[in-house]
């Protein structure tokens, strides 16, 4: 819970399903959306003076995968050429940084407490990049699952560290058809 002095504002959209609708979210999404592209953020991301992602979170963002679709690939730079900045943070137990200010974190070594996760990765630091596009940590790439769906976006923090969180524009990737050889 947050303390002190200053203005609170929040946008809440609600919706109830039956649970045995064909339109209702798996059970365990928070958030689900049902469209070939599109964006998800952290929780406060869009507060104007500071952003900040919430302590103590454990859910997912489940994304329906549309037919004829395969893969699903993320991005903090947009289609229209914007670009958000991406942030979590992880602290060691003398509050030092355990990935370098401006870098990519991967895997639990260098995500142990606040990350999304990914196709499997564990994604933190300044940058959004899992090093299978580009290996280096200091640029953001392209996140791309090729899970069979839903596509799922897990969101885990910590009690302790807090940084700008994550805006993220997905884009959901056409099947490829099979080329049988001559």
């Amino acid at each position: 819970m947050t303390t002190g002095v200053g203005t609170r504002s929040w946008k809440i959209k609600i919706t109830q399903y039956d649970e045995m609708s064909h339109t209702a979210p798996p059970s365990f999404c928070l958030q689900h959306e049902k469209s070939v592209m599109g964006t998800l953020n952290s929780f406060n991301y869009n507060f104007p003076s500071k952003p900040q992602y919430l302590n103590n979170l454990n859910y997912a963002i489940c994304i329906e995968k549309m037919p004829g679709f395969c893969s699903i690939t993320f991005t903090n730079g947009g289609f229209n050429g914007t670009y958000k900045p991406f942030q979590i943070v992880n602290a060691n137990e003398s509050g030092d940084l355990v990935i370098p200010s401006g870098q990519a974190g991967i895997g639990v070594r260098d995500c142990p407490f606040d990350y999304i996760l990914i196709n499997g990765n564990r994604l933190c630091g300044d940058r959004l990049n899992d090093g299978i596009l580009n290996g280096f940590s200091i640029v953001d790439a392209p996140v791309t699952d090729f899970s069979n769906g839903p596509f799922i976006l897990n969101v885990r923090t910590n009690e302790l560290d807090v940084g700008g969180g994550f805006f993220l524009y997905y884009r959901q990737n056409p099947c490829m058809p099979m080329l049988t050889p001559t």
